[in-house]
């Protein structure tokens, strides 16, 4: 919990759709009421992601910064939880970019499609770039669900945990967006 300030509200029983309009106004207290609700599943994620403790405190910490100078840019209608994910899951590859390069989950369910990896054939590269372009048409919470499973490789429990839906709801986004994507994709790559 962090120190609260008189000057700050707290939006403790607030959606979080409500917190991410709040947080696009500026308000600092939406800020620190998503950081405290998010804060440990988003460390776990980093952790887990990066394989060290010390990298995934920063990672997140990173993220909600990223949460919070890009705050005009998100739209309320997103999961808060989903969309702070996605920010932890692009964070090491904007740092791999600028040259730090960390360490990546290596989960045989991951699909290796980091623009910086130095031993990506032309044909990975065609795959990786046809399969962003399709997931970027599927249902949101669909894309979601897959860029998890197969990207990062988590878990139908964990994608459930993220996004806050059941198993069951993780396996059916799942199979219609896998379905989706194979429709799309088979013309992409012949």
């Amino acid at each position: 919990m962090h120190p609260q300030r008189a000057d700050r509200v707290r939006f403790d029983g607030v959606a979080d759709p409500l917190l991410l309009t709040r947080l696009r106004a500026g308000d600092c207290g939406a800020l620190e009421t998503l950081l405290d609700r998010h804060w440990a599943a988003v460390y776990r994620y980093a952790s887990r992601r990066t394989r060290s403790t010390e990298t995934g405190a920063s990672l997140a910490q990173s993220v909600f910064c990223s949460l919070w100078e890009r705050r005009a840019s998100w739209d309320d209608a997103v999961s808060a939880r989903a969309l702070l994910f996605r920010l932890a899951r692009a964070a090491p590859l904007r740092r791999d970019r600028g040259g730090e390069r960390g360490d990546r989950c290596n989960d045989s369910m991951a699909l290796d499609c980091d623009p910086g990896a130095t031993i990506a054939s032309s044909e990975t590269s065609r795959l990786c770039a046809a399969i962003r372009g399709v997931a970027a048409t599927l249902h949101p919470r669909q894309r979601e669900v897959f860029l998890l499973r197969v990207l990062d490789g988590l878990s139908y429990d964990e994608i459930a945990a993220v996004l806050l839906i059941s198993g069951e709801i993780v396996a059916a986004e799942l199979g219609e967006g896998l379905a989706t994507m194979q429709s799309l994709l088979g013309p992409r790559l012949d």
